[in-house]
């Protein structure tokens, strides 16, 4: 987890290129095991210690929150939009955050598989079709294209 978001931190603001489901995912898991803590943090301190030093304490901690939420803005902001080019779409699809129920149309995208292959955004951050090249390649013909059916009873005939 700590590795994927380090990933999208060294791309501060990168917005071009594609990033896969589990690079997004895994940056938003480590954000919510940063903040979420913090929170409960806030509000257990504001509940048990009351008046005074309590706080002070409840306010360190929110401000904490705040100061974090507003230097992750800009990194969530290009994985979010790397996303979008995984799945061949365009970054102004982020628009779609400020219509009513545009955040779940985000939502199902972001749970989408992205673009086999290379798009107009830059290849595949899987790797799968330099791997089907490579194939291809060692078969001597193309492996992925034929019909299943086809391939085992070629290789019954062998």
């Amino acid at each position: 987890m700590l590795f994927w978001y380090r990933e999208v931190l060294s791309k501060y603001a990168d917005f071009s290129g594609r990033a896969r489901r589990r690079e997004f995912w895994m940056f938003h898991l480590a954000n919510l095991v940063i903040v979420l803590p913090v929170l409960v943090l806030g509000v257990v301190s504001a509940e048990m210690l009351g008046e005074g030093s309590g706080l002070v304490v409840t306010w360190g901690l929110y401000a904490f929150y705040g100061i974090y939420v507003l230097a992750m803005f800009i990194p969530q902001l290009a994985v979010s939009v790397r996303r979008l080019h995984d799945l061949g779409k365009s970054g102004w699809w982020m628009l779609l955050t400020f219509v009513p129920f545009g955040s779940w149309v985000l939502l199902v995208f972001f749970v989408q598989d992205g673009t086999d292959g290379d798009n107009v955004y830059g290849p595949d951050p899987k790797g799968f079709a330099d791997l089907r090249k490579r194939v291809d390649e060692l078969a001597g013909e193309s492996y992925f294209s034929d019909n299943v059916y086809e391939q085992s009873a070629r290789y019954r005939a062998i």
